[in-house]
């Protein structure tokens, strides 16, 4: 049995509530996770419940938790979902291109855009999601070509475009809804 904190009074205690709170990225990021053996069934819940706890996404836990380095679990999806990675503490991405994006959509999906072509928009992602990239399309009038990265990153670029408070850590993506 895990010592909770108080702030885990309504988050899932077992298994079976995992998988009905769990949100649609996490769960194909714990699929990843369980499916290479880089994290234990019996820690499934135990991620989960971190993540709820400190407001942030399965990969951020699994990092926190000292399960998996963030370049190895970046590693690990890219080459599952056969994606780039696109580490975005690293551009400079001006606020016309993040707005590409509608804000509600960007925090709903956890999604951001750092690059955009003719008829291309690049999109950050923490998990692929089909109807994600069809519905930029249907928003923008342009393709969407995703890559990889991690969800406070992605966070963090929202917030710095959207607003000045920031809430990078305070806002969870894909919320348990516990």
């Amino acid at each position: 049995m895990l010592d909770l904190p108080p702030s885990l009074e309504n988050c899932p205690q077992s298994e079976s509530e995992l998988e009905n709170r769990l949100g649609s990225s996490a769960k194909r990021v714990l699929k990843v996770l369980l499916g290479r053996n880089l994290v234990g069934t019996d820690f499934q819940l135990k991620l989960a419940q971190d993540a709820w706890v400190h407001r942030r996404g399965i990969q951020d836990s699994a990092i926190a938790l000292g399960f998996i380095s963030q370049g190895e679990l970046l590693s690990v999806l890219a080459d599952e979902w056969k994606l780039p990675i696109i580490d975005l503490s690293k551009l400079d991405i001006p606020t016309s291109v993040v707005g590409i994006v509608p804000e509600r959509f960007a925090r709903k999906h956890l999604v951001v855009s750092f690059g955009r072509g003719e008829s291309l928009v690049e999109l950050a992602i923490t998990a692929p999601a089909p109807d994600v990239e069809d519905e930029i399309q249907l928003l923008t009038g342009h393709r969407a070509r995703c890559s990889l990265a991690m969800p406070l990153d992605i966070l963090r670029v929202i917030d710095s475009a959207y607003d000045d408070t920031p809430r990078a850590g305070s806002k969870r993506p894909e919320p348990i809804e516990c």
